[in-house]
């Protein structure tokens, strides 16, 4: 599974080899980058918004769940242009589970721990909440607020998070929209699966474990938002 405080050593990299450039956009230079990354077998594909590009080094894609991180392509490259504002977006894919539903954004918000959640919207296969502390990056480096999204694609969880720079446009409903665009592509691109049809088992203990509705959203969230 992902692992609770996975994203922190991705996040010590993007500000050490990249010279703190996904949020102040001074830029480095020979970060190789994406514009596309199939992960989760394929079954979740993440395509970022224009200017924004993927780190290909923090790509983790395994059985147990899968991660991106992204920020301006100028931050990540050091080659000017594009106009992205610097941001750090990070994208988390649990293992796929039958039947999984979308939480509800309050689920979300109840998970934060230390944080508090400022806003919270349900929408149309998306929830956002916007978070005021309980982020992973250091206080210096963003804004205290930031943006989280939870949706479920071919019955994964996708978790989505924004981080913008101390004072940034993206702390506020930029960062939103920002967000909701990253999660349109991403279901646009990923493919459509039909739920795998119900196959007769042998009950046990264990079979019912492994197979009923998952209500430790709090467990899974702490893996999606380190």
């Amino acid at each position: 599974m992902l692992r609770r405080g996975g994203l922190r050593p991705v996040l010590v990299i993007c500000a050490s080899v990249v010279v703190s450039g996904c949020l102040d956009g001074s830029g480095a230079a020979g970060v190789p980058v994406a514009r596309r990354a199939a992960l989760a077998g394929g079954a979740v594909v993440v395509v970022p918004p224009a200017g924004y590009c993927l780190d290909r080094t923090s790509i983790a894609d395994r059985p147990g769940g899968s991660f991106a991180l992204i920020a301006s392509c100028e931050s990540l490259t050091g080659r000017p242009g594009g106009g992205a504002e610097p941001a750090v977006i990070t994208v988390s894919i649990s293992p796929p589970q039958e039947g999984r539903e979308q939480p509800e954004a309050a689920a979300l918000a109840g998970a934060l721990g230390r944080g508090a959640a400022l806003s919270e919207v349900n929408g149309d296969g998306l929830i956002v909440v916007q978070v005021k502390g309980a982020g992973a990056l250091p206080r210096q480096r963003g804004d205290t607020r930031h943006w989280r999204g939870a949706m479920v694609v071919n019955n994964r969880l996708v978790g989505l998070a924004l981080y913008g720079a101390p004072g940034s446009d993206l702390s506020g409903d930029n960062g939103e929209r920002l967000l909701v665009a990253l999660a349109e592509a991403i279901r646009e691109n990923s493919p459509f699966r039909q739920p795998a049809p119900p196959q007769a088992q042998e009950t046990t203990p264990a079979t019912r474990a492994a197979t009923a509705p998952q209500t430790g959203l709090g467990g899974i969230f702490g893996r999606l938002f380190p």
